[in-house]
């Protein structure tokens, strides 16, 4: 084993099984700032490179690293497994949020890769998980400029979502990541009035369309057919949306001017994904690389494509990296 320490984080590599990890442990000087923990695989990022991204050596490294995997694990993995080993790497109570299989092939080896996400559960009730990347970005934490040019640093607020990831090759462990944990405290046994779903489902279908209308911030085209954001834009010509699950739990709402301490509220977050014919880069395309109408698909998991206050049936704006913010009118109205 070996390690390696600086001020805020701990790290080192260990070989298992003929497999080498590299695990490390982060703690930034502000409590708003990330914390982390992970364990991965050395050149994991490799394993899902298909074949024109990799150097011989690299194809031959993958292959070995491929027969490692088999060799140390047990095949596919199931939920339930995944969901057993947690307990031994994290504290508190999770559920899987969503789950992915597909294979991998290098040379004559081919094996099972299973991704899982996880989502923190308070008395039952989930903390929601989001893919903090496809929302809005907070404009508070951008730079901004004035007329006389002068550069002024964005002032970040809060911190990112809670995130627990575990992903296994042939059963093996590849890579293990949990950052900004939460602790919860004054749990309150006071019960909550919560509008009828039929009410809910009504704000989100008169609010939907104005929502995706408006949030054209921030934006960058996307390229040879795939988008991060989650919307489509508002060029496009074309779009259909499609929603994949509507899940009821808590969101983290900023408590005053308190940056290290929040409230959990009940929302209903639509996830959703979608296809569009928009403006988009495709390189190669013989045009000077410059933009052409194609098809463009979102389909990342965890990506709300609308969240609702579950008390009042206000519309909650997430952004990246900062509290959401309740606009405090209802669709409905």
């Amino acid at each position: 084993m070996q390690e390696e320490n600086n001020e805020n984080e701990q790290a080192g590599t260990y070989t298992v099984d003929g497999l080498t990890y590299r695990y490390s442990y982060t703690k930034s000087e502000q409590e708003s700032d990330v914390e982390e923990l992970g364990s991965r695989i050395a050149k994991f990022i490799f394993d899902d490179c298909g074949d024109m991204t990799l150097a011989p050596s690299e194809k031959k490294e993958r292959e070995e690293r491929f027969q490692n995997y088999i060799k140390a694990g047990s095949g596919k993995v199931s939920e339930k497994e995944a969901k057993d080993k947690v307990p031994s790497l994290v504290s508190g109570d999770w559920e899987i949020f969503e789950s992915f299989s597909k294979k991998l092939t290098e040379g004559s080896t081919t094996l099972e890769k299973d991704d899982f996400i996880f989502e923190r559960m308070i008395d039952g009730i989930p903390v929601n998980y989001v893919r903090e990347t496809s929302l809005p970005v907070n404009e508070q934490a951008l730079e901004w400029e004035n007329e006389d040019g002068t550069l002024h640093e964005g002032q970040s607020e809060g911190w990112e979502s809670e995130v627990l990831t575990m992903d296994f090759c042939s059963g093996t462990i590849q890579s293990f990541l949990h950052r900004n944990p939460i602790e919860t405290s004054n749990i309150s046994d006071e019960g909550l009035f919560l509008l009828p779903f039929d009410e809910i489902k009504d704000i989100f279908e008169k609010t939907i369309t104005l929502q995706i209308m408006t949030e054209d911030k921030n934006r960058l085209i996307s390229v040879d057919g795939g988008s991060d954001y989650r919307y489509p834009s508002i060029d496009a010509q074309s779009a259909e949306m499609t929603i994949t699950k509507v899940q009821l739990g808590y969101m983290r709402m900023q408590s005053g001017d308190n940056d290290t301490e929040a409230i959990l509220i009940p929302v209903w977050d639509f996830y959703g994904t979608w296809t569009s014919e928009e403006p988009e880069y495709e390189y190669g395309n013989g045009a000077g690389d410059g933009p052409v109408i194609g098809n463009v698909i979102m389909d990342d998991a965890g990506v709300p494509l609308l969240t609702i206050d579950a008390r009042d049936g206000s519309v909650i704006q997430r952004v990246q990296a900062g509290w959401a913010v309740s606009t405090k009118s209802k669709a409905a109205t």
